[in-house]
């Protein structure tokens, strides 16, 4: 038994229904997630390796990227591909 009244305006399962929405909009993108990864992947990256090989990490980071600039984004992405191995010597 709930001795708390409900927030005025709100009904009690909305949330449930809130949730069911939320699921029901993600099902075309679980049913063709193989298209979306070939629509969605622009190979940008070795892009930005090959800016980061020809200016040098630092200038990079500084560097516009598109209609973007998000240098926090560009030195976490920068660091773990230098950390990672995957560049070419």
């Amino acid at each position: 038994m709930n001795d708390r009244p409900s927030a005025p305006g709100r009904r009690t399962g909305e949330w449930r229904l809130l949730a069911l929405a939320g699921l029901v909009s993600l099902l075309p993108y679980f049913l063709n997630r193989g298209l979306f990864s070939r629509l969605y992947w622009f190979g940008d990256e070795f892009d930005l390796i090959d800016q980061i090989d020809r200016l040098g990490f630092w200038r990079w980071v500084w560097l516009a990227f598109a209609e973007n600039f998000v240098p926090l984004f560009k030195v976490l992405w920068g660091g773990r591909s230098f950390s990672s191995g995957d560049r070419t010597q």
